[in-house]
């Protein structure tokens, strides 16, 4: 149930709208009290609009990659599945020829001299 919790968390982090709203959140206070020095701008851009930001977009980016991958892996599993059906269907069409080359070669032996002691 926790896991269920977290997932739901982290996907919600990974929106659009998380990484608009967390830079709001970032941004908003720096109307009522903008830094004054190079060092206070520095804290601000480093504790609060990075770590706020960058959480969201790192999400983002995790999961849009995760997509990627999942697709490819199911294209590739979906090309490996055709080729052994290929491969498959070609093994039952040689099969199929050498029963009837069997079949052939049983009744040309029928009423060979030398077939005279062999069961058919």
């Amino acid at each position: 149930m926790i896991d269920r919790f977290f997932i739901r968390v982290s996907d919600a982090l990974g929106t659009n709208t998380a990484i608009v709203c967390f830079a709001m959140i970032a941004i908003i206070p720096l109307y009522f009290q903008l830094p004054h020095s190079i060092i206070e701008w520095q804290n601000w851009l480093s504790q609060t609009c990075i770590q706020l930001i960058a959480l969201a977009v790192l999400q983002k980016g995790t999961r849009l990659e995760s997509s990627r991958q999942a697709a490819l892996i199911l294209e590739t599993h979906d090309a490996a599945i055709a080729m052994r059906q290929e491969e498959n269907d070609r093994a039952v069409e040689r099969h199929n020829e050498m029963m009837e080359e069997t079949a052939i070669l049983k009744h040309l032996c029928a009423g060979c001299k030398y077939n005279a002691g062999v069961k058919q």
